[in-house]
């Protein structure tokens, strides 16, 4: 049986994945739980307090994910992404709300700040093994430091919004899928014979 404090993360994640974030309140997850207010704060001061719980176990959830994969090759790399966005899509809310959590919950910006630096690192570091190991040319460095970590940043953090945009009709499979690919295609024109390979064996497991 989950405790209470265990109890009070799962509904709030429910909530605030039906509602988003910035529309589900303290009262209603209360009302929700069949508790008073009381008991939540107990646990959790503040509704940025329990954000930053959710925050945290994504970012634990995402880090234990990269141990588990070979990240100095291009389909090591891209099937850590592939379970980095189904972590993602556990935890959407954080993503459908990230700019009111950043106009709104300036406790959290630091935070998010702190993840978002070590996650471009580490995958400047396998870009790095990439080029080490002949799955990127020697002389992609530049272009991989700038361009590539910057596109590929940009679809991890806003593909889960952007596909409520475009793509509300689609499963969440095809979905993945869509934005995995336009992940390895920021790859491609820098991988070599090996690392297209890689590529190549990525996409046909998810397709």
């Amino acid at each position: 049986m989950k405790n209470t404090k265990e109890l009070i993360v799962q509904k709030a994640l429910e909530l605030f994945n039906e509602k988003g974030i910035e529309y589900g309140g303290m009262r209603e997850l209360a009302a929700l739980l069949n508790m008073r207010v009381g008991n939540i704060t107990y646990y959790f001061a503040t509704k940025d307090d329990l954000v930053g719980e959710l925050m945290n176990r994504l970012a634990e959830a995402n880090t234990n994910t990269a141990k588990n994969y070979d990240l100095a090759s291009l389909k090591g790399l891209l099937k850590m992404y592939r379970e980095m966005f189904h972590n993602q899509y556990i935890y959407k809310c954080l993503f459908m709300s990230l700019v009111h959590l950043f106009t709104h919950h300036k406790g959290l910006v630091e935070q998010y700040k702190i993840t978002e630096k070590k996650r471009k690192q580490r995958l400047a570091d396998a870009c790095k093994a990439m080029i080490d190991n002949g799955y990127l040319k020697q002389d992609a460095d530049y272009n991989i430091n700038g361009k590539i970590i910057a596109h590929v940043s940009l679809i991890a953090r806003f593909w889960i919004s952007e596909s409520i945009v475009s793509y509300y009709d689609k499963s969440t499979e095809y979905v993945m899928c869509h934005y995995l690919n336009l992940i390895s295609d920021e790859f491609l024109p820098y991988a070599t014979s090996k690392g297209k390979k890689d590529i190549e064996a990525f996409l046909t497991e998810i397709t």
